[in-house]
């Protein structure tokens, strides 16, 4: 059976197509190899260590930093060492460690009263109120549940221990 079959009346126009593709991808690529290329960048030579190093020539540089300190405004080293005060007395020594204060539970009713633990100079737990003054340490508030506490530049606001929880 010959006929005209559509089948066989694209196949050439599909070759062809595929034939101008393929020499226009191989003109593309001989264009983009026939660019002119980048230079690399230029790398700088090292530092020549051909010439001889001195063994005291590490604490020389080194002391030469110390004196002409890089870090500073004045370029030379504090008159006073780093973590001591200007009197000569160290910062760790100059402020006592902050206490451990620990709001235990909350006794009565209004006005409240707090059981309070942690406090210097007082072994246990105290009973505190409202406006209560323990070494250096003023009760500011006492709440149902919370109690504000104020001492050594700090203020602190304590809720009940609940350990159960």
């Amino acid at each position: 059976m010959s006929g005209y079959s559509p089948g066989r009346a694209l196949e050439p126009v599909l070759w062809t197509i595929t034939v101008i593709a393929i020499a226009a991808t191989a003109v593309e690529i001989a264009h983009l190899v026939a660019l002119p290329r980048v230079p690399a960048p230029a790398i700088w030579a090292s530092a020549d260590l051909s010439w001889p190093m001195h063994r005291d020539s590490l604490g020389q540089n080194a002391a030469r930093i110390v004196e002409h300190d890089p870090f500073r405004v004045e370029r030379r080293p504090p008159d006073v060492a780093f973590g001591t005060l200007a009197g000569g007395t160290s910062a760790s020594t100059a402020t006592p460690a902050r206490p451990q204060l620990t709001l235990s539970g909350i006794v009565g009713g209004p006005p409240w009263a707090a059981l309070l633990t942690g406090v210097p100079g007082h072994e246990g737990t105290v009973l505190v109120h409202a406006g209560d003054t323990l070494s250096g340490f003023t009760v500011l508030a006492v709440h149902a549940a919370s109690l504000t506490i104020s001492g050594m530049d700090t203020t602190w606001h304590l809720t009940v221990n609940d350990p159960w929880h």
